[in-house]
């Protein structure tokens, strides 16, 4: 019998078969993921191109940031009650994502990328070609030092290697 002030029973462990335990630690990693980035977005953000106001009064972004939080605690309690292991994940590897479609999006601003949208006058060529140029060269330092992270052994051999030339658009 229970007595008034014990902790609670712990659950009987549910039987899990290694495919459910599998598609349920990835749904539960999207819900996760998801409610990090609403609540990311809670107090709104000022960008360089972008940017939201905090539309939540006050009041109710402390009550969905509240419910945030229990949800996050609800989806431990159930991680632990079901036995599903916490995914370890290389950050080194999501940077390293992050990086190259960011890289590509740079890229695709350089002025040979531009003439399905009409003619790109010379001097704006020039100007985004130069830019562009400047930031990728900061992207590709960003992108050695993640590397040299992720692979320290073999960081001294990548740095000594000069960038891979842009891709350039045929059409």
């Amino acid at each position: 019998m229970k007595k008034s002030g014990d902790a609670p029973e712990s659950p009987a462990r549910v039987p899990l078969s290694t495919a459910h335990a599998r598609v349920l630690s990835s749904h539960f990693k999207t819900v996760e993921e998801y409610l990090r980035v609403v609540a990311s977005w809670m107090d709104g953000f000022e960008g360089i191109f972008y940017g939201a106001p905090a539309e939540l009064p006050e009041g109710q972004r402390a009550r969905a940031c509240a419910l945030i939080a229990e949800l996050l605690a609800g989806l431990e309690r159930v991680r632990q009650e079901l036995g599903l292991d916490r995914q370890q994940m290389s950050s080194v590897g999501v940077m390293r994502a992050y990086l190259s479609e960011l890289w590509v999006s740079l890229v695709e601003t350089r002025s040979s990328y531009l003439g399905g949208y009409g003619e790109v006058p010379p001097e704006l060529a020039e100007y985004l070609d130069r830019r562009v140029d400047e930031l990728e060269s900061k992207v590709s330092e960003i992108r050695r030092l993640v590397e040299a992270a992720g692979h320290p052994e073999t960081a001294v051999r990548r740095e000594a290697r000069p960038p891979a030339p842009p891709r350039r658009n045929r059409s």
